[in-house]
């Protein structure tokens, strides 16, 4: 079996063809999550992606970013994907063992330091691994074909979840998309206030170039909802839509307004919104580590999904040139 190693452009048609026809593909799996990355933060991440072609048709996809370089661009560091959203491979085939297994032996070259792959809970890639370091994650889902009426769906809540979304209810807050700067500018407040309230504890600081990237660059796929109080915003959440699955990627709602139980109510009116679309899922995300965002999901009647991410740590050669630099510890991590 022969390996063909896509070029640039060639890659690029390939990437957008096999995402859109590959149903373990999700919207960061994509060149438009590649671009809007890259576009926010150029010095930062670049695109690492490559394709390998097994013959007529038969094309694997491996979304990459490109984190860092050492000793003068020679090593690379690479992660599947950025920050941290679902990576791994795609295929417009089936996916072999003998197949992934030539691609990571090209990969695990000398130029490689470390390769991290945050893993798919919409894909089967244990067996492609080996030996690679595991690390257990899990997001939260939602199989909305198990929910014919909003009404089961309601009755797989606690009472208390279903309380609070009926306080909110009778409350008369209601979602509404963003449709302005306006919006997103209310959004971003709420945002930023929710993580001056979660201080260290925060998985990131994104700017509202991210927000506003995204909503520019990927219109047809991401959709900034909003929680209104009357024309005040209490919430927001920006959520991505795709091979019809939703992901709901962050949320942030104002603190004043949690005795409402607005946060139930939010995900409850954001999933019943993405049946109502034809989606077949609402994945609500990895929770990143936070007990208390894990639990509030157990509580919204979603079911856990366990999935992995892998991790190698480089080779013979760059074992060697760490050894080296170890006796000389000046500063070699840089981008290109």
């Amino acid at each position: 079996m022969t390996m063909k190693i896509l070029g640039k452009e060639d890659c690029r048609e390939a990437w957008d063809a096999v995402a859109k026809g590959c149903d373990a593909a999700t919207f960061f799996h994509t060149p438009l999550w590649s671009d809007i990355l890259t576009a926010t933060f150029p010095e930062r991440y670049s695109n690492a992606t490559m394709a390998f072609e097994f013959g007529a048709g038969d094309v694997v996809v491996f979304p990459m970013v490109e984190t860092g370089r050492e000793l003068r661009g020679f090593f690379r560091h690479l992660e599947s994907n950025e920050p941290g959203v679902y990576g791994g491979f795609l295929s417009s085939g089936d996916l072999t063992e003998e197949k992934i297994g030539r691609i990571l032996r090209y990969l695990q070259t000398g130029r490689t330091a470390n390769l991290f792959v945050f893993g798919n809970p919409h894909a089967e890639l244990d067996r492609y691994f080996g030996d690679w370091l595991r690390r257990e994650n899990f997001t939260h889902l939602f199989n909305l074909d198990d929910y014919p009426t909003e009404q089961d769906l309601l009755n797989t809540y606690p009472t208390g979840t279903r309380s609070r979304v009926k306080k909110s209810k009778d409350a008369g807050f209601v979602l509404e998309k963003a449709r302005s700067r306006e919006d997103l500018n209310d959004f971003f407040s709420i945002y930023q206030s929710a993580m001056n309230r979660w201080g260290a504890k925060a998985s990131n600081a994104y700017p509202i170039q991210l927000f506003d990237n995204i909503l520019r660059m990927a219109p047809e796929n991401a959709v900034l909802w909003l929680l209104k109080d009357g024309r005040k915003t209490i919430a927001g959440a920006l959520n991505f839509y795709y091979q019809r699955r939703c992901y709901g990627w962050h949320a942030s709602s104002l603190s004043d307004y949690f005795k409402f139980g607005i946060n139930n109510f939010f995900i409850h009116r954001m999933v019943w919104e993405a049946k109502g679309r034809g989606t077949k899922v609402f994945d609500c995300h990895p929770s990143g580590g936070h007990e208390g965002a894990a639990a509030f999901k157990d509580n919204c009647g979603a079911k856990r999904k366990y999935f992995n991410s892998y991790e190698w740590n480089g080779g013979a050669v760059y074992r060697a040139y760490q050894r080296l630099r170890s006796d000389n510890p000046l500063k070699t991590l840089e981008r290109a």
